[in-house]
């Protein structure tokens, strides 16, 4: 081989590992990650949501429909149940967008709520808790992402199982240029949306396809239930007034360690 073309190769290659490294960082792979027990970066929230069971990573098309109804407001994600103990097609999720800032009421973006209303979307109020394990990390692109789950989640299940605390459901707010990633510590009940704690399966179980017509997600509750699993739903039955029990009691005492040890954050 002509060493002049070898070189060039080679030029291109370690041209190319820079510049996908370049993106790696540039995308958050090296951002520190820092995790605390403290006040969440939201008071009470008024959202528009989808709720969905199946994989999480089909959430991501359900962020891309809500976003193309209303660009202008912060995407949040709701994860209720561990991949790791539930099956991928009977986990929880809702996603949908903030309609309320801190100081602008649930009229704020009446229109678009009703919009979105339209589309499918349902609408559902949030509390304002003062205890929750939370963090931050980079959003500069898809690619952030990715970054986020991979380096996060491991560290938040640390910091919570170290402190052996009860904090769910796990939450996640896409700001301009962060991702807010929030487990409450309190009032956790109040996070779950209707469809998550129906165990007869009364809701919308939006599909791959997120951007179904209003008509659609009006079907029958038999007809929807047609669609979930059925030899799986005695356990989430189970699972699910576990969580109702153990939630209900969180607003007293519920995480195992006094928040006083855990030196929590409550700065505003």
């Amino acid at each position: 081989m002509d060493v002049g073309l070898l070189v060039g190769v080679v030029v291109l290659l370690v041209a190319l590992f820079l510049t996908i490294f370049g993106l790696l960082v540039y995308s958050g792979l090296f951002y520190p990650i820092e995790i605390r027990a403290g006040r969440p970066p939201f008071d009470n929230l008024f959202i528009a949501y989808k709720f969905a069971r199946g994989p999480y990573k089909n959430a991501g098309s359900l962020c891309t429909d809500v976003h193309n109804w209303a660009p202008t407001l912060k995407c949040i994600c709701l994860y209720y149940d561990d991949p790791n103990e539930v099956a991928q097609n009977d986990l929880r999720y809702a996603v949908g967008v903030i309609l309320n800032e801190k100081d602008s009421g649930e009229d704020a973006n009446s229109e678009i709520a009703d919009l979105l209303v339209e589309k499918g979307y349902k609408l559902t109020k949030l509390p304002s808790v003062s205890h929750a394990v939370t963090t931050a990390f980079s959003f500069k692109n898809t690619l952030s992402i990715f970054l986020a789950v991979a380096r996060v989640y491991p560290k938040l299940t640390d910091f919570i199982k170290e402190r052996k605390l009860w904090a769910h459901p796990m939450i996640e707010i896409y700001d301009d240029d962060v991702i807010h990633f929030v487990a409450p510590l309190a009032k956790q009940n109040e996070f779950y949306v209707p469809e998550a704690n129906d165990d007869h399966s009364d809701e919308e179980n939006v599909s791959e396809n997120p951007s179904k017509d209003k008509e659609s997600s009006t079907e029958t509750s038999d007809d929807r239930s047609k669609c979930e699993t059925g030899s799986n739903s005695e356990d989430q039955n189970q699972k699910s007034k576990e969580v109702k029990e153990r939630s209900n009691t969180s607003e007293d005492d519920s995480t195992g360690s006094s928040f006083e040890e855990l030196n929590v954050d409550s700065e505003k």
